[in-house]
């Protein structure tokens, strides 16, 4: 079976979690290198680019280092948000099992600090199945300009912290065909204190993005309750493989993201590339709908 096109461990972990890991994401494999571009865009004009190398250490380990920058468009205002990111991971492979740990942080200035956590462990049950789970923990603290009781200006700050639980299953169907699903758990607690006054429970707009300006492309931003996830990947060749996958998602302070994402995966030859288009389209609860389109380049070498 083709270890790509099979479960992954931390498939995602160069964005910011909690993250359902996806079945076709390529994993670190600890007898390899590889290097990983990945950009995305929506119709909102939301954007996320990452870089992502992974190194093997001795014969069953590996390590994983990521940079990436986020930009959040406001449609009323058409001001954009940005934040940058990096992330580090780490793990072992064993004959029909993989561990590992990630760490990923979030910085906007001085406006946004997040920092996320997961600790994912994967097992091959047989030939063909496959099942894996998912601790994280997500702090974050946003700071902005707000008013006081007495009206006058004062800073507000805002802390968010979560955690989560999850489980990933995967099965080969046939040579071809991997069907693979995943369910993501988590609870936050939050508060919002403004200078001079004491804290009190919810929060702001800093932490949360705005329910209906959630889409695949920025979720990794939210703060997610539940989540379920079901996809597909069919090997059309040695060479080329699709994935498909929806997904639905439960949005802390209320709202609710359903997605489909289409991803094409090739392989150029022998030269170690591999170049994954994408189509996704995201709805929100209040019924709109957003378009988005990605691109993830890979090169892996021995």
């Amino acid at each position: 079976m083709n270890l790509h096109l099979h479960t992954a461990l931390l498939a995602l972990v160069a964005v910011s979690l909690p993250v359902i890991a996806h079945a076709d994401g390529t994993a670190p494999i600890a007898d390899r290198r590889a290097l990983s571009a990945a950009a995305q865009r929506d119709a909102q004009g939301n954007a996320i680019n990452t870089l992502t190398l992974s190194l093997p250490v001795g014969q069953h380990g590996w390590v994983q280092g990521g940079l990436g920058r986020t930009q959040l468009q406001d449609e009323t205002t058409a001001a954009r948000t940005r934040s940058h990111q990096a992330s580090l991971g780490a793990g072992l492979v064993g004959e029909r099992w993989q561990a590992g740990v990630g760490v990923t942080q979030r910085r906007g200035g001085d406006r946004l600090r997040q920092q996320d956590l997961i600790a994912s462990i994967d097992r091959r049950i047989g030939q063909r199945w496959s099942v894996g789970l998912d601790v994280t923990r997500r702090e974050g603290r946003a700071e902005s300009t707000g008013t006081t009781a007495d009206g006058t200006p004062g800073r507000v700050t805002q802390r968010l912290t979560g955690q989560g639980a999850g489980v990933r299953l995967a099965v080969a169907a046939n040579d071809r065909l991997t069907v693979y699903g995943a369910v993501q758990q988590s609870h936050f607690t939050s508060s919002t204190e403004t200078a001079g006054t004491p804290a009190g429970d919810g929060v702001l707009g800093g932490l949360l993005t705005q329910a209906n300006r959630v889409t695949v492309v920025n979720r990794e931003e939210a703060a997610l309750t539940q989540s379920q996830l079901l996809g597909a990947t069919v090997r059309v060749s040695d060479r080329i493989a699709v994935s498909g996958e929806v997904a639905q998602d439960r949005l802390l302070g209320g709202g609710m993201l359903r997605s489909a994402q289409l991803r094409p995966a090739l392989r150029l030859g022998d030269s170690g590339w591999t170049l994954s288009p994408g189509v996704g389209i995201s709805r929100s609860s209040a019924g709109t709908s957003v378009g988005s389109g990605s691109l993830r380049a890979s090169y892996a070498w021995e």
